[in-house]
C-alpha cells in the first residue's frame, strides 16, 4: 500500500496509482521507475497478467512477476498504472496505515489528480484514506484545476486529514495556486519545487487565495541543466509566508544555498498532532481508579494486589494517578512521601550507551 519515505515532509508514501504524462523534465519518479521496471517488452506481452482501458491505463490486479520469479514494481515503465493488489495488502497496511497516526503523501509516483486519471481511479484512493482516519493524507497535483472539477461533482472529500497541494516552480506556474480548494472548506498547501525561479507574492493581497503550508525545495539529480536557487528567491518566499502566518517547510537539498542555520522545517499544528489508533492506546493507556482521567500508563502507579491463597502471585488491579495516590495515602494514614519514593527508586533506569 506503501511504504515509509526518505521524503523530509513526510512520513510514508501511498502509491496506488503509478506513472504520468505531464513529461516534467526534471522528474525524479520517472528516472525511478527504470530500475524497476525490468524487461517492459516481455513484460507488455504477458497479456493475462494485466488490462489496459481504452485511454491506454493498464490495471493490475495483482503483483507483476518476471521470468525469474522477481516481483517488478513498474512493468510498463512510467505509463499510468492502477495498483489494485496494493489496496488489500496485509503486511504494508499494518506498517504504515496503523499505530501512530502517519502523514502520508499520496502519490510520489504519480499525479493522481492528472486529466488522464478517471474519476473512478481517483474515488477508490479517497475510500481508500477514508478507511483510516488516523493518518494525514497529503495530496500534490501540477493540475489543481482537477480539484474544481471534482468539487462540482461532490467528489472531493472535505476530511481535515485531507490535505490538497499544488506543484510551483517559478512565475510560470504561479497562477496553479489559484485553482486549489477554498480555504474555508479545505486544508491547502503549496510545493514550490524545484525552484526553477522566483515567485512574486506581492500580488497575492489580503483578498487573494491564501494556503497553509509552503514546503521549499531544490532540483536534484544529475540533470546537466540543473537549475540552482538563488537566495533572494528563498528570501522572497519566506517574507510573503511570514507576512501570512503560514508555516514554512525547506528541505534538506536548499542547505548548500542558505546554510543549515537558516532552514526553517515548520509544520502547521494540525500535522503536529499525533494520533493513536484504538489497538495502541489500549496497550499504552489506562484510565485512573479513582478521577478516571485517561493518559499514559507510563506516567500512572500500577496498582497490584496479591490473593491471600499461597503460591498465587501478584495480579494486576489498576492504575492510579500520582494526584489521587496522594489523596488515597491522606485518606487512609498512610505516608505518601515514603510510598512515592519507594516507587521511583524501583523504576526501571535506561542505561546508556558510553561514547567511544
Amino acid at each position: 500500500m506503501g511504504v515509509y519515505s526518505k521524503i523530509e515532509w513526510c512520513d510514508a508514501t501511498l502509491d496506488i496509482i503509478s506513472g504520468c504524462r505531464h513529461g516534467c523534465p526534471y522528474c525524479y519518479a520517472k528516472a525511478l521507475t527504470r530500475r524497476f521496471s525490468g524487461d517492459t517488452r516481455w513484460n507488455l506481452s504477458q497479456t493475462e497478467k494485466y488490462t489496459v482501458t481504452e485511454d491506454g491505463l493498464y490495471i493490475l490486479k495483482e503483483p507483476f512477476f518476471n521470468k525469474d520469479g522477481r516481483q517488478i514494481i513498474y512493468p510498463f515503465g512510467f505509463e499510468p498504472t492502477l495498483h489494485l493488489y496494493k489496496m488489500t495488502d496485509e503486511t504494508t497496511e499494518k506498517r504504515i496505515m496503523r499505530g501512530r497516526s502517519k502523514r502520508v503523501f499520496v502519490g510520489a509516483m504519480s499525479d493522481t489528480f492528472g486529466d488522464w486519471v478517471p474519476d473512478d481511479w481517483i474515488q477508490k484512493i479517497f475510500d481508500l484514506c477514508g478507511m483510516f482516519e488516523l493518518n494525514y493524507y497529503l495530496f500534490l497535483t501540477k493540475n489543481p484545476s482537477r480539484y474544481q472539477k471534482l468539487i462540482g461533482k461532490e467528489m472531493l472529500p472535505e476530511k481535515q486529514n485531507f490535505w490538497y497541494g499544488t506543484s510551483v516552480t517559478s512565475e510560470d506556474d504561479k497562477k496553479r495556486i489559484g485553482f486549489l480548494p477554498p480555504e474555508e472548506q479545505y486544508h491547502t498547501f503549496i510545493s514550490y519545487e524545484p525552484m526553477l525561479g522566483p515567485l512574486d507574492f506581492t500580488e497575492m493581497g489580503d483578498n487573494q487565495k491564501r494556503f497553509d503550508w509552503m514546503i521549499m525545495g531544490t532540483q536534484t539529480g544529475q540533470n546537466c541543466k540543473k537549475v540552482y536557487p538563488e537566495r533572494e528567491w528563498v528570501k522572497q518566499a519566506v517574507a510573503f509566508a511570514r507576512s501570512k502566518e503560514i508555516p514554512v517547510f525547506m528541505k534538506d537539498s536548499l542547505i548548500p544555498f542558505i546554510g543549515e542555520k537558516n532552514m526553517l522545517r515548520e509544520y502547521p499544528p494540525e500535522l503536529l498532532v499525533r494520533k493513536r489508533s484504538i489497538k495502541t492506546r489500549k496497550k499504552l493507556e489506562a484510565s485512573c481508579m479513582m478521577c478516571g482521567k485517561v493518559t499514559d500508563k507510563s506516567s500512572m502507579v500500577g496498582i497490584s494486589g496479591r490473593l491471600s491463597t499461597r503460591g498465587n502471585g501478584t495480579q494486576s488491579i489498576g492504575y492510579m494517578c500520582w494526584d489521587c495516590l496522594e489523596k488515597f495515602c491522606g485518606e487512609h494514614g498512610l505516608d505518601y512521601e515514603h510510598i512515592k519514593a519507594g516507587i521511583r527508586k524501583e523504576l526501571p533506569v535506561k542505561k546508556r550507551k558510553a561514547r567511544t
